[in-house]
């Protein structure tokens, strides 16, 4: 049995699919005798459990640690993760289950990052401004 899955779900036809997803799915061949079928949905399930249980690490608050921890790879805090460790399909991931409150205060840090790089820049073009002038 052929069924096409995309980011939010299944369908049972391309078409469906399409409606759902635009180009951005799969197609799956499910088996459809007894036990390939359970072998199958095992699998599955242990695919959504892994997420869950990263987002669920996700949501643990982390313990506060100094600035000065931090810049110096402060490795032996635990759950202290560097950026240099931390994969974007973690991120990703993450977004997409999050709900309505975690999305929110996910965007609203990523704007508040944004404006703190921007005013970095601008004091950095203003600095070399004078520094040519």
């Amino acid at each position: 049995m052929r069924l096409y899955r995309y980011r939010g779900g299944w369908c049972g036809t391309q078409a469906d699919a399409r409606d759902q997803a635009g180009k951005q799915f799969e197609q799956i061949e499910v088996p459809t005798d007894k036990d390939g079928l359970i072998h199958f949905l095992n699998i599955e399930h242990d695919k959504v459990r892994t997420l869950e249980d990263r987002i669920a690490d996700l949501k643990q608050p982390a313990p506060l640690v100094s600035i000065e921890e931090a810049e110096a790879g402060a490795l032996g805090v635990e759950g202290f993760v560097p950026a240099d460790l931390m994969r974007l399909t973690d991120i990703e991931e993450f977004i997409q289950l999050a709900d309505h409150r975690q999305l929110a205060t996910v965007i609203e840090n990523a704007v508040l990052r944004l404006r703190e790089l921007q005013k970095e820049c601008d004091r950095a073009r203003c600095e070399a401004d004078r520094v040519l002038a």
